[in-house]
């Protein structure tokens, strides 16, 4: 029931997805100075969960149903995580790379889509 309430109210989501998005990815470039850290590796665990949701979102507000549609999700949200990471790297942008944004990027995305698959009974 609730997989049939999803599929029909899909372009909500997928709105939802373009939100978080536009979220991530002015977030992601905002400079430091705005915010400070207070847990060592506490901003992996908010990539993770980011890209998780994007994941989930993919999955149910494209109907994502194969393998190769969930793989070129998958890749897709990689490319955004280290575009982003690259964008970091510039000097006019203020912020640093870093692989372990990437790899929390990935493994929440891949973590996302695995999750929505298992709940669409894939």
């Amino acid at each position: 029931m609730i997989i049939q309430l999803l599929d029909h109210h899909h372009r909500k989501i997928q709105f939802v997805f373009w939100l978080t998005i536009a979220a991530v990815v002015g977030l992601s470039l905002w400079p430091n100075a705005f915010y400070s850290v207070s847990v060592h590796y506490s901003d992996k665990v908010g990539h993770l969960l980011a890209y998780f949701t994007l994941g989930v979102l993919l999955v149910f507000g494209w109907r994502l149903r194969t393998m190769r549609a969930t793989l070129i999700a998958l890749v897709l949200l990689f490319v955004l995580g280290g575009a982003i990471e690259l964008i970091q790297g510039l000097p006019m942008i203020k912020r640093t790379t870093s692989a372990l944004d990437l790899l929390a990027n990935s493994m929440g995305a891949m973590l996302g889509l695995l999750s929505g698959a298992w709940v669409r009974g894939r």
